[in-house]
């Protein structure tokens, strides 16, 4: 019971960590392509 639990939390951080480097992935390619893009995205996440 407490391998499972804690494969679904492994799990869910290692979605959490994949979603947060995307959104930084997002972000740096707004940033290079122009301030406008930025805040379109940032008030998309």
């Amino acid at each position: 019971m407490n391998i499972l639990v804690t494969n679904l939390e492994d799990l869910k951080s290692q979605k959490m960590l994949h979603c947060f480097k995307m959104k930084q992935k997002l972000k740096n390619v707004a940033f290079k392509r122009g301030g406008e893009y930025l805040w379109k995205i940032n008030a998309m996440i």
